[in-house]
């Protein structure tokens, strides 16, 4: 679909100027129309995924009493096929259109929602989880890159902050409804609940415009696919990027395995808790995002927010995991999703920055694909070691301390970084 005159053109003047521009004013992030239907398709398809994702989880721990290696499996299951699907969908990015693959990857999220609702045993369920990692594989970089065409680069802080605020109301509205359908009816109501709202997410994803990447289009070649993480390694704030979201996603991922068993055995909780405490990420993630969009000097200052974010994180676990008080664990919950929210926006803000056009796809791929390496390694660490459940509060602590310590390692580095000018 060719742009639209004046409706998604790009203006890369003051670049450098202050960020003070509201999000609803005129010239603000939602003056755009092809990022405000993308805004609602990702709204629509993440409140299904997060009904139906909570749902699998709670009955995962309490239909089929998983463990904690049968709940790292889980994780397994959407990491692999998301590490290379990633890759190779990033470089479809830059060589195809960012808007079909959403469209193909908001798809296979339905068959996974399916197979979810189909299944009667843990392999069921694993089978589910890998068709979520197929889906965000194709998801993820294509919505990076419709990001960086929709608006112009001055915008792009506050308009993956404004994507990160949507998604964390998602997942509120969507675990809440999770939870409310579970307590009044079962899991049934909850995955035809997701199924209608994925295919409203579907159809919106189809009118989205098919606006393409600018310059050089990539042959099909491994030594071209390489080419995006050369360019990662080789630019020093991406290089430090990778390393503090990548230890900070497998911190995370450990908690997300280990969360279940936590609520079960130490706050005493069902089923219904863990879709409510994912509601309470969200809601902190929302103000963590908002407090972002209304920053006024957020650009060039994208990795001193994700360190933050990491600490933050490791902050409000330590709180969640080290009180064992259901009430206390809301507080730490919402302040995990703060810190979340200034991890993702401002890292996908800094590769829209200083990468070209034509390879910000694979790039975008490459920190998704390592941060899901290093979730594998978290779930992998825990398969093996094979946890008893009398451990998870206490490995959860540990988990804690390794963020905040990630976190304050990489604003070390940043200032080393901004001493010698690489920002």
């Amino acid at each position: 679909m060719a742009m639209a005159e004046g409706e998604m053109a790009v203006d890369e003047s003051a670049e450098e100027e202050p960020l003070e521009v509201d999000l609803l004013s005129d010239g603000g992030v939602l003056s755009f129309p092809a990022f405000r239907l993308m805004l609602a398709q990702h709204f629509v398809g993440n409140v299904a995924f997060w009904a139906y994702f909570g749902t699998l989880i709670a009955q995962a721990t309490f239909r089929f009493d998983a463990s904690p290696r049968e709940l790292a499996i889980i994780g397994a299951c959407i990491s692999v096929p998301f590490i290379f699907g990633a890759l190779l969908q990033g470089f479809l990015v830059d060589r195809w259109s960012p808007k079909w693959l959403q469209f193909i990857g908001v798809g296979l999220i339905g068959v996974a929602i399916g197979v979810g609702w189909l299944a009667t045993d843990l392999p069921g369920l694993y089978s589910s989880a890998f068709f979520i990692g197929m889906g965000a594989a194709a998801i993820e970089p294509a919505r990076a890159a419709l990001t960086a065409l929709y608006v112009p680069e001055r915008l792009l802080v506050p308009a993956n902050a404004a994507i990160t605020v949507v998604f964390q109301i998602a997942i509120l509205s969507g675990t809440l409804l999770g939870g409310f359908l579970l307590a009044v009816s079962n899991a049934s109501s909850v995955y035809v609940a997701a199924i209608a709202l994925i295919a409203i997410a579907v159809v919106i994803a189809a009118f989205l415009p098919d606006t393409r990447q600018q310059g050089t289009i990539p042959e099909l070649s491994f030594q071209d696919l390489g080419r995006g993480m050369h360019t990662a390694w080789r630019h020093p704030q991406i290089r430090l990027l990778l390393f503090v979201t990548g230890m900070g996603w497998m911190a995370f991922n450990a908690f997300f395995v280990l969360e279940p068993l936590y609520i079960e055995n130490t706050l005493k909780q069902g089923d219904q808790a863990i879709l409510y405490l994912w509601a309470a990420h969200g809601a902190g993630a929302i103000c963590g995002a908002l407090l972002i969009t209304r920053l006024k000097r957020a650009h060039h200052r994208e990795l001193a927010l994700v360190g933050s974010g990491v600490a933050a994180s490791g902050v409000g676990l330590l709180i969640y995991a080290g009180s064992g008080i259901y009430a206390v664990a809301f507080v730490g919950a919402a302040g995990i999703g703060a810190g979340l929210a200034f991890m993702f926006p401002p890292a996908l803000s800094l590769i829209q920055r200083v990468v070209e056009e034509e390879e910000r796809g694979r790039v975008s791929s490459v920190l998704l694909s390592l941060q899901e390496v290093m979730a594998l390694l978290g779930s992998l660490l825990i398969i093996v070691l094979g946890m008893p459940d009398s451990a998870v509060q206490k490995v959860l602590v540990g988990v804690a301390l390794a963020m905040m310590i990630t976190g304050a390692l990489g604003l070390r580095a940043y200032a080393r970084l901004r001493r010698r000018g690489d920002d």
